[in-house]
């Protein structure tokens, strides 16, 4: 062990070879024998208490296979709108006159607080794209909720270009080939996770007309605390259905994207 397990190890040893001088009816039951035990007894203890603050030490701060600590840091506060702990993705398009996204925003600000300083408003931001194609024209919506939310450093807003699309046809889905609609919302979606800030040390993935229940925010912040002491190599969760509530960490978003493509 890093920080002195071999000392660890010796000390054990060691105590187990004293411990044995107090067994009733051994070689050491002279007085002098167990006084002696007792001393060396008090030196062990101290020992041995000096090594599990060492070996604590060292666990807290060894580093695994990619460099991060094994034991999960709490959020560290966002110094911009691009940098998180935790970013909310919702990839939308329009609807024409039905408006699904702003019930969704307005859910998730809600959990939100206002106060800055406050761990939950430093360390987690939203980032929603429109992929609306050129032929359903405007997303009224998101630019409505862009104007509203101009100067708020939580969220934030991103376009696809309408131009340069590829034109993936109209043929349907069949069982061993997905269709052109399937294809097209298969590349509107490693576009959108394309755009995930590269300061941000995890992605959740939610569409956007989904409800983000009361507590929702809380529970993927205690899953994300809670993953990292499970398992600090984890992957990915689902918290949801479709590809709504997938979780990310920052070092695999563009992996997946590519995987995807």
């Amino acid at each position: 062990r890093a920080g002195g397990g071999g000392q660890c190890s010796s000390s054990r040893s060691k105590a187990r070879d004293t411990l044995s001088l107090q067994r009733p009816g051994g070689d050491g039951t002279s007085a002098n024998a167990i006084v002696q035990a007792s001393m060396e007894i008090e030196e062990l203890r101290e020992e041995l208490a000096d090594c599990r603050g060492g070996e604590a030490n060292a666990l807290n701060s060894q580093p695994a296979d990619d460099g991060k600590s094994v034991i999960a840091s709490p959020p560290a506060p966002a110094t911009s709108s691009s940098s998180a702990w935790l970013t909310i993705m919702i990839p939308s398009v329009s609807r024409g006159s039905t408006d699904y996204l702003s019930p969704t925003i307005s859910a998730i600000l809600s959990q939100i607080p206002d106060t800055p300083g406050n761990p939950v408003h430093e360390s987690v931001r939203i980032l929603v794209v429109d992929n609306t194609p050129l032929e359903k024209g405007a997303h009224k919506a998101f630019e409505a909720l862009r104007e509203r939310h101009r100067d708020n450093p939580i969220i934030s807003f991103h376009v696809q270009p309408k131009r340069g699309r590829h034109d993936e046809g109209t043929d349907p889905d069949h069982a061993n080939k997905p269709g052109a609609r399937v294809r097209t919302q298969t590349k509107d979606l490693i576009y959108t996770i394309r755009q995930t800030p590269e300061s941000s040390k995890h992605l959740f993935i939610m569409e956007d007309d989904f409800f983000m229940c009361s507590g929702t925010l809380d529970a993927i912040l205690y899953m994300i605390s809670k993953a990292y002491r499970i398992d600090p190599e984890w992957l990915a969760m689902k918290v949801s259905y479709g590809f709504n509530g997938i979780l990310l960490r920052d070092r695999d978003v563009r992996p997946f994207a590519a995987y995807s493509e």
